[in-house]
């Protein structure tokens, strides 16, 4: 027998995770980078909430004029208490029967309109051959809120243009737009 004594084996392993300096380096990239994203994602979501409000509208237009042209019968998108950017109504003209509803519920972005030959600028209406009814033309403009910069709020605001015909153009920048640029 030996005498030798025998010692314990230590195994030094290497923990895992970060120390202290690498989380706070690490926490510090985040920092940054949430800090310039932070701002550009506020800035998409407006934009897109504004293409959102813009393609609604626009998609309730053409279901008004298909339907009018369907149904032989005059259809209008009517306003909800006077005013687009509470919503509106694409109903059958002179009846209670609603097609299509729509509820704005953000009230800070505004929809302007103007009807050209008419007084009413609250409703569009379009006869069974497609036309509008009364008015040469009606014009939208779908604003993003007041708290955007005045330049800004022009450039990424939506316009939407009705002609007599029926036809419809839309583009970015209201700038000029009949209904207003949306300042």
């Amino acid at each position: 027998m030996s005498s030798r004594a025998t010692h314990p084996i230590t195994v030094h392993r290497r923990q895992r995770g970060f120390n202290l300096l690498e989380l706070v380096v690490a926490m510090s990239i985040v920092g940054i980078l949430a800090a310039i994203a932070v701002p550009n994602l506020r800035d998409f979501l407006t934009r897109n909430t504004v293409s959102a409000n813009a393609n609604d509208l626009i998609a309730a237009i053409r279901l008004a004029r298909a339907e009018a042209v369907k149904r032989g019968r005059d259809v209008e998108v009517v306003s909800i208490g006077g005013n687009f950017t509470n919503g509106w109504n694409v109903r059958i003209t002179g009846t209670a029967e609603i097609i299509e509803r729509r509820v704005n519920d953000d009230q800070n972005y505004p929809v302007l309109s103007l009807a050209t030959g008419v007084a009413d600028s609250s409703r569009l209406v379009f006869t069974p051959a497609g036309a509008l009814r009364g008015a040469t033309r009606f014009d939208f403009s779908v604003c993003l809120p007041d708290d955007v910069d005045s330049p800004e709020r022009r450039t990424y605001s939506r316009r939407i243009q009705i002609l007599q015909s029926g036809s419809m153009t839309t583009r970015p920048d209201t700038t000029g737009a009949p209904a207003g640029d949306c300042v």
